[in-house]
């Protein structure tokens, strides 16, 4: 019989030369493992718990399930980008592009995919606002 030792968490092969019975059923004690199973169950069940909570605040997280699909992010950086329709040296190309990622981030906190697709001209206006923000941001941090 495999007897967990309460002190040291060890099994314990035991020959005992008689069977012993359950007090209370009269079954067979014999060929099975025994110890504290109340602590187990217990880290179990906070785990679990701590799991669940854990990912229902990371789910519930603002923008992190409503983001867009990476087309569209793509095509909203390049637009934007591209909206001047002139060369630029590259580090005016930088600083644009660092403002259009920001706006982007930016308008996202705001216009979820749904409102993205639905009032498309609320949202041009929003990025062109945050974009102009951004712009402005860091070219005042940068003197």
């Amino acid at each position: 019989m495999l007897i967990k030792c309460p002190g040291c968490s060890k099994s314990n092969d035991l020959n005992l030369s008689t069977q012993v019975n359950c007090g209370h059923c009269k079954e067979p004690l014999t060929g099975h493992t025994y110890g504290k199973i109340k602590k187990s169950v217990g880290a179990v069940v906070v785990a679990f718990g701590v799991g669940v909570i854990g990912t229902k605040e990371l789910v519930d997280h603002k923008g992190y399930m409503d983001r867009y699909s990476i087309t569209n992010e793509y095509a909203i950086i390049d637009m934007c980008l591209s909206s001047s329709q002139r060369p630029l040296d590259s580090y005016k190309y930088a600083g644009k592009r660092d403002d259009c990622i920001c706006a982007l981030g930016a308008v996202q906190k705001t216009f979820k995919v749904k409102d993205f697709n639905e009032n498309t001209d609320k949202y041009l206006a929003a990025f062109e606002s945050a974009a102009r923000q951004c712009k402005h941001t860091r070219t005042s941090l940068s003197y």
